[in-house]
């Protein structure tokens, strides 16, 4: 059992409620000191994810880097491949880029975009991204304009991660991604979204399947109570601050009576975005 375990690469995420780089920079140099297999960094409205992991591509040689994830609102198919390209070449090939589909308070809020039909969008930037990654056109260009390509792709492929939590977001992952990034989900979903990313990959005619990276978010504190408290104002702000997909899946998997319960003995979140999480997240090969 334990030599299983131990053949099953594990890694470290950032969520964007950590914002302290040099929180962020020691974690990774724990990282990769422990053999750990990456470190993820999220982005909201704290750090920007490519430049931090830009710093830690320096400070480290083996362990992998991942935005986890990067806004499809918060920058153009072009500029996302640029980023990935170049953070490809710092790392030396250690790098992945994390694509979601983000929320309606990131994207309008922070963003100024109109959180309208995410999923296409999502859709049509990582089709984009992987296009320009490769070397070819940009697929379309608006106004009859002629579609340009990257003048320096990178030599060492990017793979392209995608978060998901809805089945239509699974099957993207399926159709498009080379890792599939559940969140916030049970370990029965887990499974079933391993069917559905093989059948969104068969559909698009696709050989290989995404990996799964399991996600186990944790509260770190001096002691248990102060670890609670944490974890129970994360978990709140995610139902109440990030729009309604999150407390919507968790109340479609049974967690009903939960997260009415955390609602009802914290009605004030205290979290704010430069308080500390980590996630620790299970690279898990679907088969």
């Amino acid at each position: 059992m334990a030599e299983q375990q131990a053949a099953v690469p594990a890694g470290i995420a950032f969520t964007p409620f950590e914002d302290r780089l040099d929180v962020v920079e020691r974690g990774a140099l724990l990282a990769e000191q422990l053999g750990l297999s990456f470190v993820s960094v999220a982005e909201a409205t704290g750090l920007a994810a490519p430049i931090a992991l830009a710093q830690l591509a320096w400070r480290t040689e083996r362990v992998g880097l991942m935005t986890g994830v990067l806004s499809v609102w918060s920058r153009t198919p072009a500029t996302l491949a640029l980023t990935a390209a170049h953070l490809q070449q710092l790392s030396g090939g250690r790098f992945v880029l994390g694509l979601g589909a983000s929320t309606a308070p990131i994207a309008a809020g922070f963003h100024g975009q109109p959180w309208q039909s995410p999923l296409g969008r999502l859709r049509d930037t990582c089709v984009a991204v992987r296009a320009l990654l490769r070397g070819e056109r940009l697929p379309a260009a608006p106004g009859g304009a002629r579609p340009l390509r990257m003048s320096s792709p990178p030599a060492t492929p990017v793979p392209i991660a995608v978060a998901g939590v809805t089945e239509p977001g699974i099957r993207l992952a399926g159709a498009l991604a080379d890792q599939w990034l559940p969140f916030l989900l049970p370990a029965p979903a887990l499974e079933a979204g391993r069917h559905l990313i093989s059948e969104a990959a068969t559909q698009a005619g696709r050989a290989a399947r995404a990996t799964v990276t399991a996600c186990i978010p944790l509260a770190l504190g001096p002691d248990h109570a102060s670890a609670a408290r944490l974890a129970a104002s994360w978990l709140v702000s995610y139902t109440t601050k990030m729009g309604p997909v999150y407390p919507r899946v968790l109340r479609e998997h049974g967690y009903h009576r939960e997260i009415d319960a955390l609602l009802e003995a914290n009605p004030a979140p205290e979290l704010g975005w430069g308080d500390a999480f980590l996630g620790c997240e299970l690279f898990d090969p679907v088969s």
